[in-house]
């Protein structure tokens, strides 16, 4: 009797014979004992696969589905509520803008009227009508506020002028403050075109050529010979300035304002100059050391139509000891071998203070102002 049988070693299917007789498979030519084949074991052929289910992948696609959908609706939710907070927002400045306009606060109004905008054309709040609506509003409202401001400035300059005239009216007139005066009235009002504001310009700046061409004394920049050409004239005007200006006011002079609006009206009408000319140079080593001292003149010529009517000189040298260097500094600088930048600067600083110290005692003898004709 025979029977379809499969190979236990290789799984092959081979028809054989089921009568007890030993068999051999073909494939891999195993030996069939009668135990082996007197059962068939097709439990252990290869069976066709079963067919998957598609129902696992449907709920992970439902699943995918579902959690996008709630993004998009939370997205659009909280783009829904900030569009709604960007709107509040908007109104809330426009009430403002126009509450701030019916108080008179025209900056405040414009500011928020300007911010408004700004922030309707970023988000897209407002129709292209309603934009341009607001456009011609802020430019109405910025307009006003110009001449508002123009106002202002316009009653400021007029009441500075009317406080400089007082001043001179009384018998020892400050003339520092009258000058502060007109230079405030003209600063206030030479950046507009206005009729009135040219004529409040115009009157401050009459009235302070009318000082400057009496008492005015220009003091140009400091001129000579600098161990520091490119630090020399601003540190003297730094320096020496202020002391200059404190005498000259002192004397009944009006002296030049650098950073005066009205500066140029000095070299043009002052008719007096105060020069200063600088000679600087190294002096000997300081102590037993080799770094240099320097030795600093300063003269001075107060000029009248070409002549010098005034004139003194002053001389600063570093001592030592250098009074503001440290003392511990000091004994070092004694006995330095090398020549130092920084500690020749300090030396160099300590000469320009001796300067400065002795320069108000030289001042002393500065003539006070008087109608000096040029040939006296």
């Amino acid at each position: 009797m025979t029977g379809r049988l499969v190979c236990p070693a290789c799984g092959t299917e081979l028809e054989a014979n089921l009568a007890g007789r030993d068999a051999r498979c073909p494939a891999c030519q195993s030996r069939l004992e009668p135990s082996d084949h007197s059962l068939p074991r097709l439990r252990s052929a290869r069976r066709p696969a079963r067919p998957a289910s598609n129902a696992g992948w449907a709920w992970v696609v439902i699943a995918v589905a579902a959690g996008v959908i709630l993004v998009l609706v939370t997205y659009q939710v909280v783009r829904l509520q900030i569009r709604a907070s960007q709107r509040r927002s908007l109104e809330t400045l426009l009430i403002q803008a126009e509450a701030d306009q019916r108080a008179g606060a025209l900056d405040r109004a414009l500011d928020r009227l300007t911010a408004a905008l700004q922030l309707a054309r970023t988000q897209r709040l407002l129709d292209p009508a309603r934009l341009e609506t607001l456009d011609q509003t802020r430019a109405d409202l910025e307009s006003r506020h110009q001449d508002q401001v123009r106002r202002v400035a316009e009653a400021q300059a007029d009441s500075a002028l009317q406080s400089a005239r007082q001043a001179l009216q009384t018998p020892r007139p400050d003339l520092a403050r009258v000058l502060d005066a007109c230079e405030a009235a003209y600063q206030a009002v030479q950046r507009f075109s206005s009729p009135r504001a040219r004529e409040l310009a115009t009157a401050a700046q009459a009235l302070a050529t009318s000082l400057i061409r009496e008492r005015g004394v220009d003091v140009p920049e400091p001129e000579g010979t600098f161990l520091d050409p490119s630090q020399g004239p601003a540190t003297y005007r730094e320096r020496i300035g202020p002391i200059l200006v404190q005498h000259l006011e002192g004397r009944g002079y009006v002296p030049s304002r650098p950073d005066s609006p009205l500066a140029s009206l000095w070299p043009t009408h002052a008719p007096r100059r105060l020069v200063a000319r600088i000679e600087e140079a190294r002096g000997k080593p300081y102590m037993e050391s080799v770094l240099r001292t320097s030795r600093l003149s300063l003269r001075l010529e107060l000029e009248f139509a070409g002549q010098t009517i005034w004139s003194t000189q002053v001389t600063g040298q570093t001592r030592e000891p250098a009074p503001k260097v440290p003392y511990p500094v000091a004994a070092v600088y004694a006995v330095a071998r090398k020549r130092d930048p920084d500690a020749e600067k300090r030396l160099y600083e300590d000469a320009l203070d001796h300067l400065t110290g002795l320069l108000p005692t030289r001042l002393a003898n500065l003539p006070p102002y008087a109608v000096v004709s040029p040939g006296r």
